[in-house]
């Protein structure tokens, strides 16, 4: 947890240091040495909220903690040893099949024996989180989280490590932009946007003496990687009470989600870890895992109290804005107003002001940008009677082959059937959850646990800022006209959005897949 909270804090300095000097070696160092003050202010800042959530804390029954060597897969070393071996083939297979050569898709670059491994893989990890996680044993939490981040890091790897060269094409820009802040400190003109990134890998560079090739290509796929299984599983065993296993295979949703490209650093795939991670940490709404030992170090998500996760969401919310607008402002937007919706009884009027500001954000920052650059204001449509445009987001794209053979017509349709899946999911997660009063035994929203102020305003909340960006997006489509901007750009920003807006509703799609295979049993 701290951790995370350095990283974006230095985030934060960083960037304010690049506006008024830069990123030198001398700033770098003195960042460096903020660092501890940092750690021993915020450690103060929570230390109150920390013992009041310890004194929350269930106290462990026999059952709860087993100390006898019962039969679970992590206590036969066999089978954690056959993942990491199966782990060692994949990269070995990758770094023995990189390629300068241009290909269409990754996977000519390897052989069929690479998807069975992966398959077989990911089979035996499922399976020892299964058996490992069960509630009425102690879960091996950290082995299950080394497990699952090792597996999600090849996941989200292969293509780094495929192509020395690097991929993307806007990769290639944002790496310059840093190597350039590395060397001269600053880029001219200094852009209100994606500094959240430049500075901060430019400051890793000159603290660590990594390569910006490497810090920068592995950023996203390392933190993610590391981040996600401890948030995700926290978050969901507070507010869904669901099994530990379940729990903690939930992840595995996130990079079934084609859009959610954690495996490639830019600004935008930044704050799309920033998001996954802000909701998450809304859902868990300062409420420990009640089956997390008193001395377990709190990971972000995974403890804390009101006054620790409204700063959480502050900071993730200024480190998404400073990074990429785009869906940062809305993000940072959205945290003040959970503070302000915890401390009013006007609950209706905030979820209102919310909806707007989350909506017409985007449009604003947009028409601000043109108005800064000279290029006067936008076109204003009736959004309305221009719906054709935004409805055309949602065709099939120009890069699917036109009369494909049969195999690839149903990958097609598989892929777009992914997105309206989790939708149905989410639907019959939250519609269960509400029905059932969100009160599960021993969860986070039981009626004879305590409630903190936030956690009655997650749902709604989450609800209604997915709904708002899906709006920001048809009025940036719809709405505003752009005459000197490529018709490509106008539909690809408002399908960001459109994206973005899929992740506040994920944690409802994880316990909505739980709940339908229950009922299927």
């Amino acid at each position: 947890m701290i951790i995370a909270i350095v990283a974006l804090v230095v985030m934060l300095l960083t960037t304010a240091t690049y506006y008024v000097y830069g990123i030198t070696q001398v700033t770098s160092i003195l960042i460096l040495l903020v660092i501890p003050v940092i750690v021993v202010l915020w450690r103060k800042y929570i230390r109150s909220d920390e013992l009041s959530l310890q004194a929350k804390f269930v106290s462990p029954t026999p059952t709860d903690f087993v100390a006898t060597q019962s039969v679970t897969p992590l206590s036969h070393f066999s089978f954690p040893i056959s993942v990491f071996l199966l782990e060692s083939f994949l990269f070995f297979t990758l770094f023995t099949h990189q390629t300068t050569d241009l290909m269409p898709s990754p996977w000519q670059a390897v052989g069929p024996w690479f998807f069975f491994t992966y398959a077989a893989a990911t089979g035996v990890l499922f399976w020892i989180v299964a058996h490992c996680c069960r509630d009425e044993a102690l879960p091996r939490l950290y082995s299950v989280f080394v497990l699952t981040s090792l597996h999600l890091f090849l996941t989200w790897s292969i293509t780094s490590i495929l192509y020395p060269l690097g991929w993307g094409f806007d990769a290639f820009v944002h790496r310059a932009t840093e190597s350039w802040i590395a060397t001269h400190g600053y880029i001219l003109p200094k852009l209100p946007y994606y500094i959240g990134q430049y500075s901060f890998v430019a400051w890793l560079h000159n603290i660590t003496g990594i390569s910006i090739y490497w810090l920068d290509v592995l950023l996203v796929p390392i933190s993610a990687s590391l981040l996600l299984p401890p948030t995700v599983y926290y978050s969901l065993r507070s507010a869904f009470n669901l099994p530990a296993k379940v729990a903690a295979l939930s992840v595995w949703l996130i990079p079934f989600v084609p859009f959610l490209s954690l495996n490639l650093t830019t600004p935008h795939n930044v704050v799309l870890l920033l998001t996954i991670a802000f909701v998450f940490t809304l859902l868990k709404s300062g409420v420990t895992c009640g089956d997390a030992p008193n001395n377990l170090p709190l990971l972000l998500g995974a403890g804390g109290g009101v006054r620790y996760n409204a700063g959480m969401l502050a900071l993730i919310g200024l480190a998404a804005m400073i990074t990429h607008p785009l869906i940062g402002v809305p993000l940072f937007i959205t945290s003040i107003f959970a503070i302000i919706y915890q401390k009013t009884k006007k609950k209706k009027t905030i979820l209102v002001a919310l909806f707007i500001s989350v909506a017409l954000a985007a449009p604003a920052l947009f028409t601000l940008n043109n108005l800064r650059v000279g290029a006067g204001w936008p076109t204003f449509s009736n959004p309305l009677t221009n719906i054709t445009h935004f409805l055309e987001l949602f065709e099939r794209p120009y890069w699917y082959l036109d009369h494909a053979p049969l195999v690839f017509e149903i990958l097609y349709g598989w892929e777009r059937m992914i997105v309206p899946v989790v939708v149905g999911l989410a639907v019959l997660g939250m519609f269960s959850y509400v029905r059932s009063n969100a009160r599960p035994k021993g969860s986070a929203f039981n009626a004879s646990v305590e409630r903190t102020p936030l956690e009655s305003c997650v749902t709604p909340i989450l609800l209604t800022v997915s709904l708002a960006l899906f709006t920001s997006g048809w009025l940036l489509r719809s709405w505003l006209v752009f005459p000197d901007v490529v018709a490509y750009e106008q539909g690809d920003f408002p399908l960001r959005l459109i994206k973005a807006s899929i992740i506040f509703i994920l944690p409802f799609s994880m316990y909505g897949l739980y709940i339908l295979i229950e009922k299927m049993k």
